[in-house]
């Protein structure tokens, strides 16, 4: 749900380690950066520095971490719900009682 590059960011960030991203999020090391870079290049702005092959957040990309673990918390608390009442009504239909039941997600 959310931009991909915004989720391979969250967890460089929070390991200032682009092998350890790649690692979580099955993807190889070259494509962690390539994404980075180009989150960097639309954004217009750095979000890592790079010293000596460590990483280290910027200004702004500490603003973008603190900002990204609430929207990575709440895509999982969404998709969470989803699938909860993706199974429910599953469940119901299947039992043969309804074909549409309208749902409420909160």
């Amino acid at each position: 749900m959310l931009d991909h590059k915004l989720t391979i960011f969250y967890h460089t960030a929070k390991h200032l380690n682009t092998t350890k991203a790649a690692e979580i999020l099955r993807l190889s090391q070259p494509a962690i950066s390539k994404s980075i870079k180009e989150l960097e290049k639309g954004l217009g702005i750095t979000l890592f520095d790079r010293e000596k092959g460590r990483l280290m957040l910027t200004p702004a990309g500490k603003y973008l971490l603190e900002q990204s673990e609430e929207l990575i918390e709440r895509e999982r608390i969404i998709t969470f719900n989803l699938q909860h009442k993706k199974r429910v009504l599953r469940n119901f239909t299947h039992r043969g009682q309804y074909h549409a039941i309208p749902v409420h997600i909160t």
